[in-house]
């Protein structure tokens, strides 16, 4: 076990709010289910490839990261990702811009939800999570995951996974720490 020195710590990914004309994929919604998607409901999900136009947009960004409306990662990220952690859900996704005969992959990317939300989250009257605290024992191996019983939809990494993503310079991510009982 992790003494307080040596204690891990947790971040969830953002977009990067620096980062403008992001790229918008277009009625993923409707043929993708949400709710299998925030709930890591990956059975019910094929590994079959997707294709989603974007809104035409001159000046479209691919960053590595997507947030909305769901968590896309870039090839790189998702190589990454792979080298840290096994077992995570991937489906990919390409993302197509017909007017300038582009088509990038990316992947929705769906890791394991685990029970380690602490007693010690403030939560608004709506649900909506004010300050997010993770119970670090019960997260146990896991580098990348989410997390039981919040509205939320956040990733969450490990410190490990945080330095291997800035090392990689990956556009279009940030990250906000998270705090630990």
């Amino acid at each position: 076990m992790r003494d307080k020195v040596n204690a891990m710590e947790y971040f969830y990914l953002t977009q990067d709010k620096n980062v403008s004309n992001i790229v918008e994929p277009q009625e993923m919604t409707k043929a993708i289910n949400k709710e299998y998607v925030k709930n890591g409901k990956f059975q019910y999900m094929d590994k079959e490839p997707m294709q989603f136009y974007v809104k035409d947009k001159s000046d479209n960004v691919y960053p590595d990261y997507i947030q909305n409306p769901f968590h896309l990662v870039s090839d790189g990220f998702k190589q990454e990702l792979d080298r840290l952690q096994k077992y995570i859900f991937f489906k990919p996704i390409v993302l197509a811009d017909i007017k300038r005969m582009k088509q990038v992959l990316y992947w929705l990317v769906i890791p394991e939800i685990i029970d380690c939300l602490s007693s010690l989250s403030e939560f608004d009257k709506i649900g909506s999570v004010k300050k997010l605290v993770i119970d670090e024992k019960r997260v146990g191996y896991l580098k990348v995951f989410k997390v039981k019983g919040l509205d939320e939809d956040y990733i969450i990494v490990d410190s490990d996974v945080r330095e291997a993503l800035l090392a990689s310079k990956m556009l279009g991510v940030s990250f906000v720490k998270v705090s630990c009982s």
